[in-house]
This record gives structure tokens, sequence and C-alpha cells, in this order.
């Protein structure tokens, strides 16, 4: 998926990222309430990339102003690699240039999301991972390999009621 590892994106067009808001309590690996959206709005992939690279980088800083064209990166590699949803939860990680850290968001799509997978699975969660160009750990978390990969989480992270309940799924991994 990040093969490219961000050259369709300007360096120019990306700026150095602070930490996260004051006070915002963090989950795993940065995961954050902010960074956890509930119900996307979104009916297919495509756009729910673009809610969840906004709330990934809530909190950076003046790098919210490149959301748009970093949706678009990541758009654009999806569209050209082979996604496969297992038990409704894709992980989508990307390589953007001069992010100095890694930034993550979860959305959760209670009706499920279109997405031309192999196995016509609809998609009700998706993790996305923003990492640095030289980024040495894990595409994805392994948190949140092991949370969103066992069956019985995802499914109460998918019909979760309100956020507290979410966190709570995550406090006790």
């Amino acid at each position: 998926m990040d093969s490219n590892h961000g050259k369709d994106l300007p360096e120019s067009s990306m700026q150095k990222l602070p930490g996260r808001q004051p006070g915002e309590q963090s989950l795993p690996s940065g995961l954050t309430r902010s960074s956890i959206i509930l119900g996307l709005k979104s009916k297919n992939l495509d756009g729910a990339v673009g809610e969840l690279v906004t709330h990934a980088l809530h909190g950076a800083g003046p790098i919210i102003s490149k959301s748009q064209a970093i949706t678009k990166l990541i758009q654009k590699r999806i569209k050209s690699s082979k996604l496969d949803p297992q038990s409704g939860v894709i992980f989508i990680s990307s390589r953007i240039p001069q992010l100095p850290s890694a930034r993550v968001a979860l959305g959760i799509a209670p009706g499920g999301l279109q997405y031309p997978a192999p196995n016509r699975e609809p998609i009700y969660t998706v993790f996305l991972s923003l990492l640095p160009k030289d980024y040495a750990g894990t595409e994805t978390p392994v948190w949140a390999r092991r949370c969103l990969g066992d069956k019985k989480k995802s499914y109460q992270i998918k019909t979760a009621p309100d956020m507290d309940a979410v966190l709570s799924i995550f406090k006790e991994d």
C-alpha cells in the first residue's frame, strides 16, 4: 500500500507536526477521542478516508491544511492496491513525507461502507495509520491488529453505543 512512500505528495506541501491537544487522553499508540469517528458519514471507502485523515491530523497544527492532498494520495494508493477486509475490518497505512510521528484514526460505519472487496464483505471498521517516510515500526500497530482482528472485540467496537464503550474496549486490550 505504501510502495511509493509519499512520492506523489510534494515535499513542500507538508509541515512538521506538533503533538496532540493538551490534556487529551491517549489510548494505545496515539489513538484519542478526537481520532475516533463513531458514525462515518461516508457510504464508501474513499469518503471515509477523507474523514479519517482529518481526524488523524486533529491537533497537529498547520498540516491539517494539507489533509485534502494527503487524502487524495491515499485514495490513489487504495485504487492501485488490493485491500482485503477481514471480518468487516480494513487496515490502511500510508507513509507521508515530512511527517515526524505516526498518526492514527479509527472509523466505524455501523451500516457498512461500499468497497469492491474480493470477498464482497462490507467494511464496518477502518483503521488508518499515517507514518513518517522513514518509520521503522510495523505498518499497522500490533495492538490495533490484535484488538480489531479479534472477531468479538471487532463486533463490540462496531456495535458500541457511544465513545466511552469504544474506549473501554481498547483499554481492556
